[in-house]
Formats: C-alpha cells, sequence, structure tokens
C-alpha cells in the first residue's frame, strides 16, 4: 500500500484551501481542501457519483435531486447543508452518505504508487466544518489496511481489494485501477450468493469463490460478520493455487478475530 503523500501535501499551510489535481494512471483525482481538510473527492474513473447515493438514500428520482441542486446553485447554497437544514436528511446520515463517498473516490490515491500532484487552484469557499473529514478518516481500517498490504507481498497476487457487496464500494486496494474494476464487477455476484445462502440457512458456510480463466485466478473471500470481501488476483503461473489460497485464508482468518471480538 503506498503511502498518501500526495494526499497529505494538500495539509501543508500553502495547500489548506483549495482543489488538489492527483493523476494516476487511467484517472485524474480531484480533491477540494478546506482547512487542511477533505470537502470531497472526485477519481474521473468511477461512475458512482455523492448524487446517487444520496438519491437511493432519499428515495428519490435522480431528475428531483437534479432540480433541488439547481435550486441550490441558484441560492448560493450547497445541496448537503439544505438537505439537512431543511430537515430532509439528518446530518449524521449526510455526513456519513459523504465520507463513504470520498473514501471510494480516495482509494487510488491511498494505493497506486504511481499517484502525483498535477496542480493546486487556490479556492476560498467555505464549507460547514461538520461535514469535512481528515485523511485519517478516510483511510480503511487498520486491520483491514494491513490485510491489503499483506496479500499485496504473496507470491503470485497482482493486486487486491475490499469491495462492499451491496454498494459495490472499494474500501482499499493494491496494484492499479483494474484491479479495482474487477473487484467491483463481482459485487452483485458476491450478494446474489450471500442472498440465497441466507435463504437455504447456510450463509455462514461460504468459505471463498474461485473463478478460473486460463494462468488467471480471481479468489473472493466474504469476511464473516460484513457485507465487505476481500479480493485477489492471482497470476498462478508464478505461483501454486493452492498456496495461494493457504496464505490469504490465514490473513481473512486474522482479520475476523478482531471483528467478532468487537
Amino acid at each position: 500500500m503506498a503511502a498518501y503523500s500526495p494526499v497529505a501535501w494538500a495539509e501543508q499551510s500553502q495547500h489548506r484551501n483549495g482543489v488538489v489535481t492527483l493523476g494516476v494512471p487511467n484517472a485524474t483525482l480531484r480533491v477540494c481542501m478546506t482547512e487542511g481538510r477533505v470537502a470531497w473527492a472526485h477519481d474521473s474513473s468511477l461512475s458512482r457519483y455523492l448524487s446517487g447515493r444520496l438519491s437511493d438514500a432519499l428515495g428519490w428520482s435522480l431528475s428531483r435531486l437534479q432540480r433541488c441542486l439547481l435550486e441550490c446553485r441558484q441560492q448560493g447554497r450547497r445541496l448537503g447543508e439544505h438537505l439537512v437544514d431543511r430537515g430532509i436528511m439528518d446530518g449524521e446520515e449526510f455526513r456519513e452518505i459523504l465520507r463513504d463517498h470520498n473514501r471510494e473516490h480516495l482509494v487510488l490515491a491511498f494505493a497506486s504508487s504511481e499517484v502525483r500532484p498535477i496542480s493546486f487552484d487556490p479556492e476560498q469557499t467555505a464549507y460547514d466544518p461538520s461535514f469535512t473529514f481528515s485523511l485519517d478518516e478516510l483511510l480503511p481500517e487498520d486491520a483491514e489496511l494491513e490485510m491489503l498490504r499483506e496479500a499485496g507481498r504473496i507470491k503470485g497476487v497482482r493486486g487486491a481489494a475490499l469491495v462492499d457487496c451491496y454498494t459495490g464500494a472499494c474500501n482499499g486496494m493494491t496494484g492499479d485501477v483494474s484491479v479495482r474494476e474487477r473487484a467491483r464487477g463481482h459485487a452483485s455476484f458476491v450478494s446474489a450468493k450471500l442472498r440465497l445462502a441466507e435463504i437455504l440457512g447456510s450463509a455462514g458456510e461460504i468459505e471463498e469463490i474461485l473463478m478460473l480463466a486460463g494462468d488467471h485466478c480471481d479468489l473472493v473471500r466474504p469476511l464473516p460478520d460484513s457485507s465487505v470481501f476481500l479480493y485477489v488476483d492471482i497470476d498462478m503461473n508464478a505461483v501454486s493455487l493452492e498456496s495461494a489460497r493457504r496464505a490469504l485464508r490465514a490473513l481473512g482468518d486474522g482479520l475476523a478475530a478482531p471483528r467478532l471480538a468487537g
């Protein structure tokens, strides 16, 4: 897992208020900073936007949400603050949605070894501090971060990711952007498998799912007591599948222990 120095660069005094543009292979990341905290982030390679999350949470159509957004822009207001002030959405609920959005859109900034600062555009627009985040708040959990680091060190592993099977959100990854897209592509399949297992009364019995294609293997391990699964891209020319499975099983057991204890 790469250090997130390009994002931390924006915390420096001269970059505390404005939009940082970061470059990674196949994507551009834009991060709006206010008083050294993240207000919003956008990854150009992702098609899931904050508006989609809000429309799902509110039960609104996207067109209705867009009309509300247009009204806010005409009044010089921010959409989230408008929804909270009007009592349409609870402040804590909006903060959680915004945090999850920012976490997903910053995954490449935390994971890629090739991320680099491109530009900084000063901006003095104020944001409600209640809806801004420190970098630590947007990093994956310590246990998840360590799991991804260890998975990336296993011989034959080309990349790994932690993905929520119900939302498709990537909570952390190693490798390039293709790893994230492959992992997210399995989300609907994994959620369907888990729902079927629950109906059949065997929800806790799915240990792993393997998908083989020539010398390539996608391995998926649902994490206990969680909607998150570990995805691993394995090069079977570099390692035996059984050897990789044993190493990854040990990682999964190590992450499950603190979850179950909590």
